[in-house]
């Protein structure tokens, strides 16, 4: 793996700076797709009143029941009561119940 980081590392050394340029916006470009994608899916799989977890600092270790979908985030509320937050969808994750 070092070795191989080793060489990217190389090759980023002799590209231009226009190169760079590209290559970041591919990169960019790359990464909102796969976040489109992630959040597409998981739009497709919420329901209102479905258990999900937040990945978020201040709500770690929380269960909250989906209120409502919107188009690119949900509304969220803690199954204890408290306030309805409204997350993107990529920072959700399905509570398994077994």
């Amino acid at each position: 793996m070092d070795i191989e980081i080793t060489s990217q590392s190389a090759m980023l050394e002799t590209m231009t700076i226009e190169e760079l340029r590209q290559l970041n916006e591919e990169v960019i470009a790359t990464i909102n797709h796969k976040r489109k994608m992630a959040s597409m899916a998981m739009k497709a799989r919420l329901l209102p009143g479905m258990l999900v977890e937040a990945d978020h600092p201040r709500l770690v270790g929380q269960t909250f029941e989906v209120v409502q979908v919107k188009r690119t985030k949900a509304n969220i509320r803690n199954v204890e009561g408290g306030p309805i937050y409204s997350i993107p969808m990529s920072m959700l994750s399905e509570v398994v119940t077994s």
